[in-house]
């Protein structure tokens, strides 16, 4: 399942600020950028916009507001299933004028695809030896060009969706099919790639 909404939040920019006023919650190597706590009261308003959209009695796991800055390049492929059993992964962009190609592209069944290189061990400790690194010319030529390339690569013939980042907009998936954000942008919180991202159950 892949459902997209536009207009998904009644007051986005209500929500875009606060954002800005939110406590972190992690900096995980699990995934790149700033993660920030989401409000209860706003969890509470996209779990209920959620059910009404999607006529299921799904919960939210986990959420936050992500914070990428162009640092981290681009995204690499993975899937969510293999966490805590989640049925959807959500994304909402909070960008107003983001950059092309920002978006995300969702392919196949990550269990149909488990001998991919994405996977394996040794992609998982190059990905967090990169958010450890510096980022520097190098580190970003490596990660872009052979880590995320090379994964990319065993997708071609996986059946790609690609979907652009639009303000506002809600995307729903099943956590199990394989999936990535495209490239990151921005200098800082004010402008960097920003969105909030839900597991659900």
């Amino acid at each position: 399942m892949i459902k997209v909404i536009d207009n998904f939040l009644p007051d986005p920019y209500r929500i875009k600020r606060e954002s800005f006023k939110s406590k972190i919650k992690d900096n995980y190597l699990t995934h790149p950028g700033t993660r920030k706590i989401i409000p209860t009261n706003i969890e509470n308003l996209v779990s209920t916009l959620l059910k009404k959209e999607l006529n299921e009695n799904i919960k939210v796991v986990e959420c936050g507001f992500d914070f990428i800055n162009e640092k981290y390049v681009t995204g690499i492929p993975h899937s969510d299933s293999g966490r805590n059993g989640y049925k959807y992964s959500a994304v909402i962009y909070l960008n107003e004028n983001p950059p092309e190609n920002t978006g995300i592209e969702i392919y196949d069944y990550a269990k149909d695809n488990a001998h991919l290189y994405f996977h394996t061990k040794n992609a998982e400790e190059l990905k967090e030896k990169f958010f450890k690194s510096n980022k520097n010319f190098v580190d970003k030529l490596i990660w872009k060009n052979l880590i995320v390339k090379r994964c990319v690569k065993e997708l071609e013939n996986k059946n790609k969706i690609e979907i652009s980042n639009k303000f506002n907009r809600m995307i729903v998936f099943d956590s199990d099919r394989i999936h990535r954000p495209q490239n990151y942008f921005g200098t800082n919180n004010r402008n960097c790639r920003l969105s909030m991202i839900f597991f659900l159950k």
